[in-house]
């Protein structure tokens, strides 16, 4: 009897080791890489998918973001990567299975050395009280990986949570490096309206091509609402070749600024000929009764989409250059054909 009933219960063990261990796969992506220990210190990132439409890569790093993720894209060959970073190794397990609750069924795991600190000893002398006769030996020296710093959104208290989340702070840093001011801030002023810039010069240029100098430009701001901090922002312009007027409308489009400077930025979608681009486009300056004095323009391309026109269409990708209206006031007018 003994013998039969130490059966029934090793039977009824394994039937439930077997049942849990099933659900605990079935809760879980499919995963690439493994997973870490989670008594490991380092820190890692999940890639959830690597996608040739750059709107499907903004759609599924948004669902994550929304989610709690810190996420970021990384370009691989034609291909946009959405990476959920800096994830402690004891919280992978948590994290794979929210992500598979998410509809994400195959993951890859790597160490993420973005977020990785080096330490390295340096043996030195201290001076000691002659009461603790021993001499200590280590000193501790940091390092920061600055490189992977610049991929983590930025911490400004004069930027929306809209804007960190679309510009990852290695984008805000070459936006502003090409010498745009950002007007930080939550109050803004009203700016709905249309202005001709004229002449539309340009100042700065990474893109190592080369970017027409002088453009007319009209700029509309419209559906302003400074509870959200959102407008609705396009232009028109001729763009120096011969391929027309050029167009551009931002799907998100974010306002901020304090007094009558504003910053607008653009989560911008442009159009020639048929083809469109993605980008991030930068807005500044001071506006008045009769325009925006110091009106100031930057672009950075996220994704030409290989660029279908040729190279003297759209720039590289993760390149940018800015302009500025020469003489310092853009008029405001009633509309694009004043």
């Amino acid at each position: 009897m003994k013998t039969r009933s130490a059966c029934l219960f090793f039977v009824v063990f394994n039937m439930l080791f077997v049942s849990v261990f099933c659900f605990a796969q079935q809760s879980l992506p499919k995963i690439i890489g493994g997973i870490p220990n989670a008594n490991s210190t380092s820190l890692y990132e999940i890639q959830v998918g690597a996608y040739s439409l750059s709107q499907n890569a903004v759609n599924n790093s948004n669902l994550l973001r929304n989610n709690g993720f810190n996420v970021i894209f990384e370009n691989y060959q034609n291909l946009t990567r959405v990476i959920a970073i800096g994830i402690p190794a004891r919280e992978i397990i948590a994290k794979l299975e929210k992500i598979k609750r998410l509809g994400f069924n195959e993951v890859i795991i790597r160490q993420d050395r973005r977020n990785e600190v080096i330490i390295r000893n340096d043996r030195r002398d201290i001076a000691i009280p002659e009461k603790q006769s021993h001499t200590v030996e280590v000193i501790i020296k940091i390092e920061i990986n600055t490189a992977a710093i610049s991929e983590r959104v930025p911490n400004r208290d004069g930027l929306t949570e809209d804007i960190q989340n679309l510009i990852p702070i290695n984008i805000l840093e070459a936006i502003e490096d090409l010498g745009i001011e950002i007007n930080e801030g939550k109050n803004p002023p009203n700016i709905e309206g249309t202005y001709f810039v004229n002449p539309l010069q340009l100042v700065k240029n990474t893109t190592g091509g080369n970017i027409a100098e002088q453009w007319n430009k009209y700029v509309t701001f419209s559906e302003q609402n400074n509870t959200t901090l959102t407008i609705d922002a396009d232009y028109i312009m001729q763009d120096g070749y011969d391929h027309g007027p050029m167009n551009s409308k931002g799907p998100g489009s974010f306002i901020i600024g304090e007094g009558n400077k504003f910053t607008v930025v653009v989560d911008g979608t442009r159009e020639q000929g048929g083809y469109t681009a993605k980008t991030v486009e930068i807005f500044s300056g001071e506006i008045s009764d009769a325009g925006i004095i110091n009106y100031h323009w930057a672009v950075m391309m996220i994704d030409n989409n290989g660029n279908p026109l040729g190279d003297n269409v759209w720039i590289p990708n993760s390149t940018g250059y800015s302009k500025r209206d020469s003489d310092g006031f853009s008029e405001k007018v009633k509309s694009n054909r004043d």
